[in-house]
């Protein structure tokens, strides 16, 4: 076994992150608004173990990809408003363990609204 995990990736090591983001803003109505897209590539969230004579599987998430829309508005000189949607994809983050899915979560679509003084 010490080949095999002296090769390993190490657990919650991504072999990739890509984050992507397209904002605009207008100077003058103080409006702004963009798009943010994240992926995170498959990672092991928990190293296998032995047991007895049956070596369980590293449980590893699947990749996630993200796609976030932001918008702010400055009402005046201190107060603006903000606006955050997430999980417009409406992906699930999926664990696997070998050929079995252990947990399929659903985190669905959110959002956020605020208000904000800045001084």
């Amino acid at each position: 076994m010490r080949g095999r995990r002296a090769e390993a990736a190490l657990a919650g090591q991504a072999p990739y992150v890509v984050n992507l983001s397209l904002r605009c803003a207008h100077p003058v109505t103080t409006l702004s608004g963009g798009l943010v897209y994240n992926v995170v590539g498959p990672r092991i969230t928990d190293v296998g173990v032995r047991v007895a004579n049956l070596i369980l599987p590293d449980v590893e998430e699947l990749a996630f990809h993200s796609l976030d829309l932001l918008g702010s508005w400055g009402m005046g000189k201190h107060l603006k408003l903000s606006v955050r949607v997430r999980n417009l994809l409406m992906q699930h983050r999926v664990l696997k363990q070998g050929s079995l899915v252990v947990q399929d979560l659903k985190p669905g679509l959110s959002g956020s609204l605020g208000l904000s003084y800045e001084y």
